[in-house]
């Protein structure tokens, strides 16, 4: 079930200023509507207490891990410059669904996010179900000109956040979306099913999700994906 398609699709791009590049990979999976069915039926979907993820999510089963850990490690070496002698951490892995109504959201879950400060760090998303779910998009903070979060720039950019908050957080309502006073999309990925999406982890980014497409609270109609985080030492 977890063999990889024989017509698998890669291509690279860059996205903002910083000239970042993602990879996105068409046609992951071979059996990749079995694979959304296990899931569905055996994922033991929760709230993850400390994750800011607007939603459920699932243990990643080990088999399905690695083989994503495989391919993602040698898409990874091959297209970024600097990770090739460096040794591959994954630190989290996991299935899942938004499910959080916009209104419910607090605000750091309002905003576009990076996943870690390290420039070696790198998500790995695979869009799992069929459907005509939101995408995901990458942003520049438009006050600070950010597009990357490294260590460098985190205490200046967490001190632009607090202030976000205390004098502009009635302007984000729900969701991020691709239009916003503070936040300029600078690229997009639609979703689609079996398309596997590597980028760095610093890379400000969000989902596009709408409530009325994307939040369900059963695994049978949600947007399900599969999220691997890695780290290069």
């Amino acid at each position: 079930m977890l063999e990889l398609s024989e017509n698998i699709c890669v291509r690279k791009e860059f996205v903002g200023i910083e000239k970042t590049p993602i990879i996105i990979v068409d046609n992951m999976f071979k059996y990749i509507d079995k694979i959304c069915e296990s899931v569905r039926v055996n994922a033991k979907f929760n709230v993850q207490n400390g994750n800011i993820y607007p939603g459920l999510q699932a243990g990643m089963f080990r088999d399905f891990g690695e083989t994503v850990l495989s391919y993602a490690k040698i898409a990874i070496t091959g297209e970024y410059d600097g990770v090739s002698k460096l040794q591959c951490k994954p630190y989290a892995a996991f299935f899942s669904m938004v499910s959080s109504p916009g209104a419910a959201l607090s605000f750091k879950q309002r905003i576009p996010h990076c996943d870690h400060n390290s420039p070696s760090s790198f998500a790995v998303m695979l869009y799992l179900a069929e459907g005509d779910f939101g995408g995901t998009a990458f942003f520049k903070h438009n006050k600070t000109q950010f597009e990357t979060v490294d260590e460098l720039r985190k205490a200046c950019y967490a001190t632009e956040l607090e202030s976000l908050e205390v004098n502009s957080a009635s302007e984000f309502k729900g969701y991020h979306s691709l239009e916003s006073p503070h936040f300029t999309a600078i690229g997009s990925v639609p979703y689609r099913q079996n398309r596997l999406l590597i980028y760095p982890g610093n890379l400000l980014h969000s989902g596009l999700i709408k409530d009325e497409r994307d939040v369900f609270t059963s695994p049978q109609q949600g947007r399900l994906t599969a999220n691997l985080f890695l780290r290069y030492e």
